[in-house]
C-alpha cells in the first residue's frame, strides 16, 4: 500500500489506491490487523499512521473533489481517535520510564507518526464541517461549520494527547539543557543523538 501511494504505476492506480483507503470499512480491517500484533513490532502502527497521514493530506490537496467522495468521513476519524487514544496510554507509560532509559527508535518513530498524522490531520476538520454542514443544511450559505470544527477538535484532541506531545518534546529538550544538566543525562541518550527522527519539530508543528 505505501508503495501504491508513493510511487504509483499510474495516476489511475493512486486514485483507487487512495479512494479505498478512504473507505472506513478498509481502515477498520487494517487497524484489527495491527492490533493482532505487538505495537512497536515491525512499526505496524508508526506504518499505519504514516499511510493515514498522506491520505489525510490528499484529503486536503483535493478538497473538492467530485460527489465529495474524497472527503474524509466522521466515521473514519472516529476509527482513528480511539487508535490513537489506545497507544497513546502506551506511550505515556513509555516515557514515563524515560529516568531510567531512552526510548528505543521503533517508539521515538510511533511517537514522531502520532505527531505527524494529528498535525496532518487538524486542517482537514474544517473541510469535513464543510461538507456535512452543506449536506445537513443545503439551504445555508456554504462555508466552515465552526461548531462542528470545535467538537471535532474535542473528540480527536485528547488531553492526555497533549500530555504526551509536551512529554516527548521535554524528552528531547535534554539536549538544549546540556550545558547546565550534562551530568544528568546518559550516556545512551547522547549517543542515540545522532539517530534523531525530528520528533521535537513534529510534535511542536502540532502543538503550534
Amino acid at each position: 500500500l505505501h508503495a501504491l501511494v508513493i510511487v504509483p504505476p499510474t495516476d489511475e492506480v493512486f486514485i483507487q489506491t487512495m479512494m479505498e483507503l478512504r473507505r472506513s470499512s478498509v481502515l477498520s480491517r487494517m487497524i484489527v490487523m495491527v492490533e493482532q500484533a505487538p505495537c512497536l513490532s515491525c512499526d505496524l502502527a508508526a506504518k499505519l499512521l504514516r499511510l493515514e497521514s498522506y491520505v489525510t493530506q490528499f484529503t486536503i490537496e483535493v478538497s473538492q473533489p467530485p460527489n465529495g467522495r474524497m472527503i474524509l468521513r466522521p466515521r473514519h476519524l472516529s476509527f482513528m481517535e480511539a487508535f490513537l487514544e489506545q497507544h497513546s496510554n502506551k506511550m505515556m507509560h513509555l516515557l514515563n520510564l524515560t529516568k531510567h532509559r531512552c526510548l528505543h527508535t521503533n517508539e521515538e518513530r510511533l511517537g514522531l507518526e502520532m505527531a505527524r498524522y494529528m498535525a496532518t490531520v487538524l486542517p482537514s476538520i474544517r473541510l469535513l464541517s464543510s461538507h456535512i454542514g452543506n449536506a445537513e443544511h443545503p439551504d445555508r450559505p456554504s462555508g466552515v461549520n465552526n461548531d462542528l470544527v470545535a467538537k471535532w477538535i474535542a473528540v480527536l484532541v485528547k488531553p492526555n494527547f497533549i500530555r504526551l506531545l509536551i512529554g516527548l518534546v521535554i524528552y528531547e529538550l535534554q539536549l538544549d539543557a546540556g550545558g547546565g544538566e550534562r551530568f544528568n543525562i546518559t550516556k545512551a541518550f547522547m549517543q542515540r543523538t545522532y539517530n534523531r527522527l525530528g520528533l521535537k519539530e513534529a510534535c511542536t508543528r502540532f502543538l503550534a
